[in-house]
């Protein structure tokens, strides 16, 4: 490595395999595959949810119950690997001397929010978290120090970061790595053309 140059992010080195940039790859495919099980976990549970307020078809409570945890659960999925993704990111731009993306503004407090939920109280009449004690961690770090534990939006997590935003982080890594491949395949290319 060049002082003060930044390096690519991805290796190219034919003697193994860089484990810095597959780790931050293999978050980009949780993060990808999260998301999907979200929309479809969300979408599912507002389908029960229609079919048993309207008293349509033989839906159960058990059922109804059933699907709000697994949409549920696959959205604090979703924010725990979005974090992990965004933390191999930051290490695999700092391994590389470059300087990492800000981080999204939101997202490690809802990851703590979700980690240490258990802290909080709740209110089972309206579904929502609230700070057990002073927190500046969790719920006491969210905009609006509490968190709503219901499955109500089909386009933000948890209401507060929206698909499109953590699909973007995604996105950034995988088309950064997929133009430095190309530029590495067309540079590689000319080298062998030259030679001749």
């Amino acid at each position: 490595m060049t002082p003060g140059v930044p390096e690519p992010l991805q290796s190219f080195n034919p003697d193994g395999e860089d484990v810095i940039r597959s780790l931050a790859v293999s978050w980009a495919g949780a993060v990808r595959e999260q998301l999907h099980n979200v929309k479809e976990r969300v979408r599912h549970f507002h389908n029960v949810d229609n079919m048993y307020g309207r008293m349509d078809g033989d839906v159960t409570m058990d059922e109804l119950a059933a699907s709000w945890q697994a949409a549920w659960t696959a959205e604090a999925l979703l924010v725990i690997s979005a974090d992990n993704l965004e933390r191999w990111i930051k290490r695999l731009y700092t391994e590389r001397g470059r300087q990492p993306r800000p981080p999204h503004p939101q997202l490690r407090a809802l990851r703590n929010t979700i980690e240490h939920m258990d802290e909080s109280e709740f209110d089972n009449e309206e579904w929502v978290a609230r700070p057990g004690r002073p927190q500046g961690r969790g719920l006491g770090a969210l905009p609006d120090p509490s968190l709503s534990i219901s499955v109500g939006d089909r386009e933000n997590v948890f209401g507060l970061i929206s698909h499109d935003e953590l699909q973007a982080i995604v996105s950034a890594l995988i088309d950064e790595l997929e133009r430095e491949l190309s530029d590495y395949a067309e540079a590689r290319i000319a080298f062998f053309r030259e030679d001749r």
